[in-house]
């Protein structure tokens, strides 16, 4: 006869009627795959008492069993590392190993596997019918066995892109939980069962993955009379035991081989839902709220962990044998100490049931009825004190906290944790909101620039801030000096950001570093924060390592954004600083696509001219004065009409193109490399019908259209006008003046000076033609040279070999249409070669709403610069001799 809390189908209702019963009750208590009993069967259980009496508390839990009120911990709101989101609940988690994988089973009947060397989504896989229950790996393989509710178990070999290679049905109710040793599979059933079977080895010398014994000669093992939820392995110097749990609320002990009944263990008020074990200690998780702390040598409960307000779905132990995880469907994960029993973190940031939860030596993994799997890095988390109560973008955490946090991320040795700890900074840079052009942004810039400072204090390098007058944000100047005899790097980047905001159209807080499906969302993540985080790191592993490294100068303004404001005057007023520099190096661009990397070896010139015509002393009605007067913006409209040819887009006088270069034969050749780039794609994106033709004029203009749109874009000259304005905006007012912006971008070999003057002598020459009783007025807003880099020098030829052995692909020479005001100026005003070293992808989104850059960019680009930096320290037969240190 089956006590109350038994499944009530095995003996009355239809096994499909039953399933039914149990998804309502599942959906309306807590909405996740954990099949949880009723009111009534939880109240039904109340009159169990422990069996074992332990000595007195002050606070007593069950019958004379001290019960641990823990407190709050430290509470960490949405801080996780990264997040995998899905379409539906995510209800099972599994790890593979070698290389490290995901496995998620979700309520659409997927199992979704990522890869966590670049926590990016692989594999889904399909097969089951109903969701997925229960996910396991067999150790010592890449075989996943999964159960779900349509009554199935499959194997999926991971070895061969996880084809399904067998599918056991017709055992009766759900298998609800699964372990497994190399030659056995163990089963916690509904129907009341732990069930056994063995892992029979591949046979086939193409390495099958491990497979099922038939059904008809599994083992079931009765004893529980409710739902097994869960099973557990524990293993000692002297003997393996099966812990199995239950929906009633007791906890039974197998002794392996020969599953030989030990004991059982009560103390739970509610259904056990998980366990684990840590040391000689098992942790149980339960309906009833808490987590209760067994000593498996006497089988005597030690605690119980208190602080979850809802039923506790899953627990894991962590890597360092100290501590243990939960999760709950209060939405929270806790961590806890096994030693004191306390609770040391509380982490929030999901929106449903924690449904799954398990870990690695860096990570825990929680999975969560609101469709998504949390990452939280471990280390990161025990770094946090109890006197930085507050998320990660509060800024009244003060800057000495700040630091001494920095200070330990730093100084991580172990390759993984140096990885996460560089996100960890990221994300705290990204908190600071240095948005330049705002002015009540002001103490913002300026703690993003002591950030920095503080950062290159810590690597070693002296550091200090450049004042650059009043208004402007500081620059950052630092110089770590390894040896004078090896040649010398100039970082230079920005730490300010342009401005964001969630009612701009972002998906989430742009201060608030948010990792999803392998890409790190916020402000500056790629323009420029995260690369000068990834190329500290670098510098920071040799610093560490015993490898040869160059001497560094670092230069980070702070107004980036805000057309470098105080820059040039800075530079020079503080050239004996930086002299000499034997590489210029900026990491502040992109890809030409999202796949393969790429080396930038040329931007063009900027020439920006202000162009105002004035017509009438006031604005005028357009229906009292209009057809009495000259309109302003008339003439405006006919001089870019006789300035620039509306077919092609081209400056009009011809003299313009005359110091065009041509194209050779190997750049020619060099374009035609270039990949990833879609012509029509590009077009699509841009919603234009068309693209103009090729630039003309030059008999070696090339053929291949995709590489035609790109030397239209990066190789030749342009013109461009922004929006046509007036002084005043009003549909019945004729403005009495009227103004745009031509922006012509220029190219080798055109001489800035000569071509500011052409343009200038041309536009007035075409406005006095036009005859008009108006007055033009023209002012020259920016004059910035044309770059060209060398791709023969040592340094283009080593950042290559780098770029090729990290992404396993050849890096492709890139040229930009766009412009740097401080590339020519450092290059003409230090004497020595740039260098434009790119992290970010071409959907960066720099600028724009969610702006994002990928882990793998940051991860991959921090591990080819380590290598760059080192080649030409070892290479470089000719180093200029390195600043010193004063």
């Amino acid at each position: 006869m089956l006590v109350p809390g038994a499944p009530r189908a095995t003996s009355q209702e239809s096994p499909q009627k039953e399933i039914q019963t149990m998804k309502r009750r599942t959906s309306r208590r807590y909405s996740t795959t954990r099949l949880l009993p009723t009111d009534a069967e939880e109240r039904d259980h109340t009159h169990q008492v422990l069996m074992y009496d332990t000595p007195s508390s002050k606070e007593k839990g069950a019958k004379g069993v001290p019960a641990v009120h823990s407190s709050e911990g430290l509470t960490d709101t949405n801080n996780s590392f990264m997040t995998f989101r899905h379409k539906a609940s995510i209800s099972a988690l599994a790890l593979l190993r070698d290389p490290q994988r995901l496995c998620a089973g979700t309520q659409d009947n997927l199992i979704v596997i990522w890869e966590l060397d670049e926590f990016t989504p692989a594999y889904s896989l399909e097969g089951h019918t109903r969701s997925i229950i229960s996910l396991e790996v067999v150790p010592d393989s890449q075989t996943l066995i999964s159960s779900s509710a349509d009554q199935t178990l499959r194997v999926w070999d991971g070895e061969h892109d996880f084809h399904c290679v067998q599918v056991i049905s017709g055992f009766n109710g759900h298998i609800l939980s699964l372990t497994a040793t190399n030659d056995t599979l163990f089963m916690a059933c509904q129907d009341t069962n732990v069930k056994v079977a063995a892992i029979l080895s591949p046979e086939d010398e193409f390495g099958c993955a491990h497979l099922l014994a038939p059904l008809e000669k599994w083992t079931h093992v009765p004893h529980h009379h409710g739902y097994v939820y869960g099973v557990h392995l524990y293993e000692d110097a002297s003997r393996q035991l099966l812990f199995s749990c239950s929906s009633d609320s007791t906890i039974a002990c197998w002794e392996l081989p020969d599953m030989r009944f030990v004991t059982t263990l009560h103390g739970h008020r509610g259904s056990v839902l998980d366990i684990a074990s840590v040391g000689h200690s098992l942790f149980s998780a339960s309906q009833d709220k808490t987590i209760c702390c067994w000593d498996i040598e006497t089988m005597r409960c030690n605690g119980i962990l208190k602080g979850h307000t809802a039923a506790v779905l899953s627990v894991c132990s962590l890597e360092d044998k100290n501590r243990i995880c939960s999760g709950a469907a209060d939405n929270t994960v806790r961590i806890w100490n096994t030693q004191s029993l306390a609770c040391v973190h509380t982490l929030n940031g999901h929106d449903g049931g924690v449904s799954s939860i398990l870990s690695t030596e860096m990570f825990v993994f929680s999975a969560s009825e609101d469709s998504t799997v949390r990452v939280w890095d471990i280390d990161f988390i025990s770094n946090m004190t109890n006197n930085s109560t507050t998320s990660g973008h509060d800024h009244s955490v003060s800057s000495s906290i700040k630091f001494k946090m920095d200070a330990s991320l730093l100084a991580t040795s172990n390759k993984q944790t140096s990885d996460a700890s560089m996100i960890h900074l990221l994300r705290k840079f990204v908190a600071i909101q240095t948005v330049s052009v705002d002015p009540a942004m002001i103490d913002e810039c300026w703690l993003g620039a002591k950030f920095l400072k503080n950062l290159l204090r810590q690597l070693g390098a002296e550091s200090r801030l450049v004042h650059c007058g009043p208004g402007i944000n500081p620059i950052v100047v630092g110089k770590l000096i390894h040896d004078p005899s090896k040649p010398t790097v100039l970082i230079c980047g920005h730490y300010d950001v342009q401005p964001a905001a969630v009612e701009d159209g972002w998906d989430t807080n742009p201060y608030i570093l948010t990792g999803q499906n392998g890409y790190l969302y916020g402000r500056g993540t790629t323009d420029d924060k995260g690369p000068i985080i990834a190329t500290l790191f670098a510098i920071r592993e040799l610093v560490s390592s015993d490898r040869e490294m160059p001497n560094f100068v670092f230069l980070y303004q702070g107004e980036g954004e805000n057309q470098a404001h105080g820059f040039k005057e800075a530079v020079e007023d503080h050239l004996a600083y930086f002299d000499p520099v034997d590489l210029i190096f900026i990491s502040n661009n992109y890809w030409l696509g999202d796949h393969t990397p790429c080396l930038t070896y040329g931007m063009r010139g900027c020439l920006e001219i202000d162009i105002q015509v004035d017509g009438p002393a006031v604005d005028v009605h357009a229906g009292v004065d209009g057809g009495a007067i000259r309109q302003p913006m008339l003439d405006l409209v006919a001089l870019l009409s006789r300035v620039l040819d509306p077919h092609t887009g081209r400056f009009t006088h011809p003299s313009f193109y005359a110091d065009v270069r041509p194209v050779t034969a190997d750049e020619r050749a060099l374009f035609h490399t270039l990949q990833d780039f879609d012509v029509e794609t590009y077009r699509h994106t841009l919603g234009v019908r068309a693209l103009l033709p090729p630039f003309q004029g030059h008999d070696d203009a090339a053929s291949n259209p995709a590489v035609d749109v790109l030397m239209n874009r990066w190789r030749f000259p342009s013109a461009s006008v922004s929006a046509l304005k007036g002084s005043i905006d009003n549909a019945s007012i004729i403005p009495r003046a009227a103004f745009t912006e031509l922006t012509l971008r220029t190219v080798p070999d055109q001489s800035p000076e000569e071509m500011e003057a052409l343009v200038l002598a041309h536009i007035r020459a075409q406005f006095d033609a036009l005859g008009s009783s108006n007055a033009l007025s023209l002012h020259v807003k920016a004059n910035v040279p044309w770059w060209l880099g060398d791709l023969d020098s040592r340094y283009y030829k080593a950042a290559e070999q780098a770029l090729e052995k990290h992404w396993k692909k050849k890096p492709m020479m890139v040229r930009e249409g766009g412009s740097s005001q401080i590339t020519m100026f450092l290059k003409t005003t230090l004497g020595a070669p740039c260098m434009h070293f790119p992290m970010g992808q071409a959907s960066d989104r720099a600028h724009l709403q969610n702006e994002r850059i990928r882990l793998r960019n940051l991860r991959t680009g921090k591990d080819a610069l380590v290598d760059f930096f080192a080649t030409i320290a070892h290479d470089d037969p000719t180093p200029s001799s390195a600043p010193t240190t004063t």
